[in-house]
């Protein structure tokens, strides 16, 4: 359910190289992104897929036909048919099936389940069925290979979860990054992007809890980068759009699988094609695809660190000993007005970037940074404080965690997130992109942290978003689970 105060979050480690430059300021651009952005905030239901803005409906334009109950889309060769009778799903490239119940779960426990649509008629571009006794609209939509299945209930505020339960042949893979191995059948994990895998309780001898323990790993195995897409190597998928906070299950005989969205409504894909590369090349036009990257991108790229002098020595190093390179990635410097460098690990003196850029170009690599969307209060290894985050905490542009909020995991817990819901911080981060590129001339960089507002409720034995207290119609969880697409999104 939504409220009508809710927040931001995130703690995890989102990698993503950036290897293009940055252009000169387009305050169109931003105020097209903030335009998008409000939208979706404002919205009942906020859209990963629309905002990302890449999905193209008209590219999937197929021909169908609603008859005697049952959906029919595509040509012979790649047909789809829905029976909605029993919502039992045959894809003629794969000749599996797959069959689905809708279950609502109300705020006090109960379940309402949907196993068929009966009266289903078309409309427009799409087949609804209207349930008066279960109180919900479930509407589909027919794509070429694959169907979009959108669940509204007439009450949304009794509703506190959505779960779909899917009958259909594993072994099932997918879910984002994973810790302990692809397949995910006798697992459960979530879309909730969180950098800590271990499981509590922490000890003295071992801080960090025991990774070496029978059930160590989270009941859903938090993770860096973590995605509600699934499939089967038999070209079937499932995606489940949405800033909700979602859980897979996976049957540990791969026969079924079921996936919670908590909250009040749910919209997802369900995508049947030959073999799983069609079915991900399915899911990339729904989600978005990466642009081309020049070929040194794909090279090796060695990480040199410990001071400018070091990087030189190490870099003709390479040069000398023939070794094929296409790029040096430092991370070490301290910029911290403009957020670049991580000093917990290893630092040195870079004493004029610029010039150790144009030094390594010179040498035939090309020079990736690294970048993080925070700062802490006091300078790095240090009591001093950190002048930067004082001028951006007198701006109101960082989110800082309460101060009940207290894990010595997080190096967040005294930090502040930059808030890129506010115009004012995407400027500024902006303007610290183009120093970057344009004026260090790196020719890229990592963006890290993207995951930074979840903590383990040791009460409740179990992961909560970290609340802000922002005043947004988004909950925690809603706010930290589509903070990574923001931050990159805004970035790119």
């Amino acid at each position: 359910m939504r409220f009508d105060m809710k927040i931001l979050t995130g703690v995890v480690l989102i990698l993503t190289f950036i290897t293009y430059g940055c252009q000169t300021p387009d305050t169109g651009i931003n105020a097209r992104f903030y335009t998008e952005l409000q939208k979706q905030v404002d919205s009942d239901y906020f859209s990963l897929i629309d905002f990302a803005g890449q999905f193209e409906p008209n590219a999937h334009q197929a021909d169908w036909n609603l008859n005697d109950n049952v959906i029919s889309s595509g040509g012979d060769e790649s047909r789809l048919q829905l029976r909605l009778s029993d919502l039992h799903l045959l894809g003629e490239k794969n000749k599996k099936a797959s069959q689905y119940i809708i279950h609502l779960y109300e705020d006090g426990g109960k379940r309402t389940s949907i196993t068929a649509l009966p009266g289903s008629r078309k409309e427009g571009d799409k087949v609804t069925c209207v349930l008066q006794k279960e109180g919900v609209k479930i509407s589909v939509t027919p794509f070429e290979g694959f169907f979009k299945w959108d669940v509204v209930p007439f009450d949304k505020e009794s509703i506190d979860s959505i779960v779909v339960e899917v009958m259909a042949e594993g072994p099932y893979f997918g879910g984002g990054e994973r810790y302990i191995g692809t397949k995910l059948n006798g697992r459960t994990v979530s879309n909730q992007p969180n950098d800590h895998y271990w499981d509590p309780p922490r000890t003295e001898v071992l801080p960090w809890g025991n990774p070496h323990e029978p059930g160590h790993y989270n009941s859903y195995e938090p993770t860096y980068l973590q995605i509600a897409f699934y499939l089967n190597p038999f070209g079937g998928a499932w995606l489940v759009d949405g800033a909700a906070s979602v859980f897979g299950t996976f049957a540990e005989n791969g026969e079924k699988f079921k996936i919670r969205v908590e909250d009040d409504q749910a919209s997802f894909y369900t995508i049947q094609q030959g073999s799983p590369k069609e079915a991900l090349g399915t899911y990339t036009s729904i989600a978005g695809r990466q642009p081309a990257i020049p070929d040194w991108a794909v090279g090796v790229w060695v990480n040199l660190l410990d001071g400018q002098d070091s990087v030189y020595a190490k870099a003709n190093r390479l040069k000398e000993w023939g070794i094929p390179a296409t790029a040096i990635w430092i991370f070490d410097m301290g910029d911290i007005p403009n957020s670049q460098g991580y000093e917990n690990w290893t630092t040195g003196p870079y004493p004029d970037l610029r010039e150790m850029t144009d030094s390594l170009h010179k040498l035939g690599f090309k020079v990736l940074s690294y970048l993080h969307p925070y700062q802490d209060p006091t300078l790095p290894k240090s009591t001093l404080d950190n002048p930067t985050y004082q001028k951006f905490d007198s701006l109101g542009v960082l989110l800082v965690p309460p101060p009940e909020i207290r894990n010595d995991r997080y190096v967040f817990e005294k930090s502040g997130v930059y808030n890129f819901h506010l115009p004012l911080m995407g400027d500024m981060w902006q303007g610290m992109l183009r120093k970057v590129l344009l004026e260090d001339n790196f020719d890229g960089y990592m963006e890290d942290f993207g995951d930074l507002s979840y903590c383990f409720d040791r009460k409740e034995q179990k992961w909560v978003a970290i609340d802000y207290h922002q005043a947004t119609p988004l909950t925690p969880n809603e706010y930290n689970n589509s903070y990574p697409l923001v931050y990159h999104k805004l970035s790119y």
